[in-house]
């Protein structure tokens, strides 16, 4: 059979089909090969981005760029999916379905009064956690409830650096976009993430209420 090519592939995301059925006209033997097409053609996820990125204070991070790059000496939350394979096992090698989000500090100074929350596209919170503080190179692994409808989401990150008493609070946003397919395996879900949004120097008005 020939191969749909990657153009007339993303023209029939944007229209609506599956990505099963792209899966198959593409010739990938893996589905995450797939997902890239669909989640970056999703327009409603490109305006949900486009609505994050503004007033110059947000920067879209590749995870092969050092995020330091962009923030000195600062707090660094990053957000990465975690997949297992088909036993259910983590994997590298063979990653299937999503298993879990990891978030680390990889920054240079501690996260102070972490939120996490887990958002739709029209914003509404549908999990959430709260820690006091993550520590320079520590992580912790969360799984909030997926059992959502196929669509758009955003796991976001909300903390701020320790500072004097003396000196005013400055807050940072990390915002990790993916797109959310149900698996036809029960209880299993296809997560397909875009790159990760870093705002730092988040105004009042820009603060999440994530509790």
């Amino acid at each position: 059979m020939k191969q749909l090519s990657i153009t007339s592939a993303t023209s029939l995301s944007e229209k609506g089909a599956t990505i099963r059925k792209i899966q198959s006209l593409l010739g990938h033997a893996n589905l995450t090969h797939t997902e890239r097409y669909t989640l970056h053609t999703d327009k409603h996820l490109k305006k949900a981005i486009e609505l994050l990125d503004q007033e110059g204070n947000a920067q879209n991070v590749s995870s092969s760029l050092e995020p330091q790059h962009y923030f000195g000496d600062q707090s660094i939350v990053i957000i990465k999916p975690m997949y297992k394979d088909e036993s259910g096992q983590l994997s590298t090698a063979a990653p299937v379905y999503f298993a879990q989000f990891v978030i680390a500090n990889e920054g240079k100074a501690p996260a102070m009064q972490l939120e996490i929350g887990l958002f739709d596209s029209n914003m509404n919170r549908l999990s959430s956690r709260r820690d006091p503080v993550l520590m320079i190179g520590d992580k912790i692994v969360w799984r909030p409830n997926l059992h959502q409808t196929d669509g758009n989401y955003f796991v976001v990150c909300q903390y701020k650096k320790a500072l004097p008493e003396s000196q005013s609070e400055i807050w940072y946003q990390s915002w990790l976009p993916f797109r959310l397919t149900e698996a036809p395996k029960i209880g299993e879900f296809f997560v397909a993430t875009g790159e990760i949004i870093l705002k730092k120097n988040v105004t009042p008005s820009e603060k999440l209420t994530i509790f």
